[in-house]
């Protein structure tokens, strides 16, 4: 399991707090060895909002994510990497919609 924390300030005392776990997924029981799934994981990312100290959102997304690779550690990496892009772009969306309205 992996963790990152990111926060992101505006000039609206708004704060982002991003948490992303990387948590291993067990592949369904088959009766063939062989369909059994490596590289398979979960990445949660939790993204909370707050604004002059109160909770303004909070949501939690989990989603499938493959990793492959020589290293645990690198794949985990990779995943919270490309996680932390999308967060990045969430928080950008609803930063433009507020700006917007």
């Amino acid at each position: 399991m992996v963790s990152e924390r990111g926060t992101y300030l505006d000039a609206d005392d708004t704060t982002v707090s991003v948490t992303q776990t990387l948590l291993d997924a067990q592949a369904p029981s088959h009766d063939d060895a062989d369909a059994h799934e490596d590289g398979r994981a979960v990445l949660r990312e939790a993204v909370q909002v707050t604004s002059h100290g109160r909770v303004v959102s909070c949501a939690v997304h989990e989603r499938p994510v493959s990793i492959h690779g020589e290293s645990t550690l690198a794949r985990a990496a990779a995943a919270a990497l490309a996680a932390h892009v999308d967060a990045e772009d969430e928080v950008e969306e609803k930063e433009d919609k507020r700006r917007s309205r």
